[in-house]
């Protein structure tokens, strides 16, 4: 009984538009992904920024008329990202694949900078009320968003940009 050998098919050859597609495709979704890097970049400060004024006020470096100004400063600042992230929309000519990455990425995002500037709100709040340390502290804890969980979608979104043409 003899065996017979099978040889692959012969991969598809991809025209020149569809190569110029993927390319277009590429670029929309580097070009999100490029604003969408500067606004965690922004979530980020906001955060260091939010946990030094805990720090400062605990370690007495920072009176609470001074925590204040800066929860004001870092308020504004929050809104200004939220803002931001909410204004970096997917494009419409986005392929479905890349525009379900994006937006799932963005409605994450949006969601975690929402918690971020809510929470810094309550603070301030909170200490124009008087609150002594540790309840501000309660907040803090109880309030403050555990974590952007975009991991999978950043990467899927990654796989797709490195994608080559044949």
């Amino acid at each position: 009984m003899g065996y017979k050998i099978f040889k692959p098919a012969p991969s598809p050859v991809i025209t020149e538009e569809v190569k110029i597609e993927r390319e277009f495709q590429r670029n929309l979704a580097a070009s999100w992904y490029e604003t969408h890097q500067k606004n965690i970049d922004q979530l980020d400060r906001n955060f260091r920024s939010f946990q030094d004024i805990f720090e400062g006020m605990r370690e007495g470096k920072l009176s609470y008329e001074e925590a204040h100004t800066r929860l004001l400063d870092l308020e504004e600042n929050a809104r200004n990202t939220l803002s931001n992230i909410r204004n970096n929309v997917p494009d419409t000519r986005l392929s479905d694949n890349y525009y379900d990455l994006i937006a799932a990425i963005r409605d994450k995002t949006v969601r975690y900078a929402e918690a971020a500037y809510h929470v810094t709100g309550k603070v301030r709040v909170a200490l124009e009320n008087n609150a002594d340390y540790d309840t501000l502290d309660n907040i803090r804890v109880r309030d403050i968003p555990t974590g952007l969980f975009v991991a999978n979608e950043v990467v899927n979104l990654r796989e797709a940009l490195e994608v080559k043409d044949g």
